[in-house]
This record gives C-alpha cells, structure tokens and sequence, in this order.
C-alpha cells in the first residue's frame, strides 16, 4: 500500500479517537479477521510489557496488508449489553452512549482502536530500536500526528542514529525468583484480568469500595499499598483513567484495558496492578500467573 493510503488509514484513526476532529470523511474499512486479532493481540502484549510480541504480530500484519487500523468493543461489554452496538469506526460522536448499571456511558471511552503504524512506532520505543522509531515515526508526522510525545521521540532516536546507535540492546538480569501466584485469572481480548478483590487480599493492597450514585455500578474503589501510610488509587468502573491521589492532588493514568463488573465481581488488568505491586516481571505459564517481585 502507498504511503498516502497509509497516512490516510492514520489520520482517520486519530480522527477516532478523538471527539474533537469531526471533518474526516466517513470510512468502513475491511480488516481481515486474522489481521484484526493479531493487531488486537499486540496491542495487548504492548500494554502487559512483551514489546518484542508487540512488534512481532504487527510486523506480519503490516508485510501482509500495509497499515491498518482496528477499532472494536471490549468483550464484556458486548456480553453485558446484548444487543448490537453502534460501529465502532465511527466517529466519537456518532457513537453515543450506552446503560451500564443505571448509568449512561460514552462508548467513545469504551471503544478501543489502534493502527498497525502506531503499534510499531510504540513496540520500537521500547525496545530502543532508533531506526524504527524514525521509519514508523515520519509516517505518523505525514499523517498529521505532532504530538509532543511522538516528536520527542523521533528527535531523541535522531540523535541517537547520528551518534552510530541503531538499536540498543538492554541486558535484563537474569531472575531465579519466579514464582506462581495462587490467582485465578482470565483473558479478556488477549488482556489478563484479574478479581480485584482477591487479587488485593494477595499483592497486600488495602481496598475499600463506596457507593456513589452517579457512577457505574455505583461503585468507587479506593487501592492503596499497605506499606504505604499514604496516597491511594480511585478506580472506577469503564472508566478510562485511574488517580493517583496524594493529599489534595489527583494524577490521572489512562488504562489500556478499563475495570469492569460482571455478576457483583470487579475485574482488573493484571498488568496494572503488578506495577502497582511492585512486580518487575510476569508472564502466563499454562494456567498460572508466574511472577518475579522486585
């Protein structure tokens, strides 16, 4: 596929994320069903720390098809509402909104998308590949995305390239303390999901859950360390961001994969959570969660 097309496919995903920029024309693109779980499958293993997976599935995607962009709803929230949702490739705000718990959410913020290109561009940043971060990064500049993140990363591989590095290898140490977690666990869209409540009781977090009407489920979880006398994390139902709160701040975290109910149970993404427990790797084994604490 020729560059425009691609710098076309990437305009348009910006376009769908964001509720600002309604002037693109309306496109249906037809993504392979292989390609649309692989590109799925990498943007979870991007998010759960495996880089090198990322990188893997959207490079066949991308030698098979050129760039494409996939935008698609959460598994649970085609289970919860059980009737057909609007197309997700449509603007934001075409989508309009949806019942979960009594309370009227955007599916805007539900919805997830992300494009061959931009996976790639993100997977070689992790991995300090310079070359691609320029390659991946000049078709994101010429489908008009100048976002302060992404040129700072294209000047810092620049300057990294004149300097002779083109990819860095970063040694990890080797880790003999891997261990299972005694945690059941389940796979949402290749993300791994965890019950919130024992996962708590397990990483040694304090939780606490209070009602609050305007919010869906009515629930509002607070999460903090035990070891920590201070600062805690609001989670909120299909809601895109986490806060950290300490004193009277609040710092915002957006969440690749949201926290959702079903039958009076709240899941989380695993991977979050083990950041937050100070968990510097894992990784599925069979059914068990193995886990390498700091």
């Amino acid at each position: 596929m020729c560059l425009p097309i691609v710098a076309g496919l990437t305009i348009f995903l910006l376009a769908l994320m964001s509720e600002t920029k309604g002037q693109v024309p309306r496109v249906i693109p037809l993504v392979p069903p292989d390609a649309a779980d692989k590109i799925k499958h990498a943007y979870a293993a991007l998010n759960q720390g495996d880089p090198s997976m990322a990188r893997q599935l959207a490079l066949e995607v991308y030698e098979r098809y050129s760039d494409l962009l996939v935008a698609w709803y959460p598994a649970w929230l085609v289970r919860q509402v059980k009737k057909p949702l609007p197309d997700p490739y449509a603007l934001a705000k075409e989508l309009g909104k949806v019942s979960l718990g009594g309370v009227q959410v955007s599916l805007s913020h539900l919805r997830l998308s992300t494009s061959v290109v931009r996976l790639l561009f993100d997977a070689s940043w992790e991995l300090s590949r310079f070359d691609e971060i320029t390659r991946w990064g000049e078709m994101l500049l010429q489908a008009g995305e100048k976002s302060p993140e992404v040129l700072r990363r294209i000047e810092y591989a620049r300057v990294q390239l004149a300097q002779g590095w083109v990819y860095r290898i970063i040694a990890k140490p080797p880790r003999t303390n891997w261990r299972p977690l005694p945690l059941r666990f389940r796979l949402e869209d290749h993300f791994v999901v965890v019950p919130l409540e024992e996962a708590s009781k397990l990483l040694r977090f304090r939780l606490q859950t209070r009602s609050d009407p305007k919010v869906v489920g009515k629930k509002v979880f607070l999460l903090a360390r035990k070891e920590e006398p201070i600062g805690a994390w609001i989670l909120l139902l299909a809601h895109p961001f986490a806060y950290r709160v300490e004193g009277n701040r609040q710092q915002p975290e957006r969440l690749a994969y949201l926290l959702f109910e079903e039958k009076g149970k709240g899941w989380v993404p695993f991977y979050w959570l083990a950041e937050k427990a100070g968990i510097m790797e894992w990784e599925l084994r069979g059914n068990k969660i193995y886990v390498s604490p700091r």
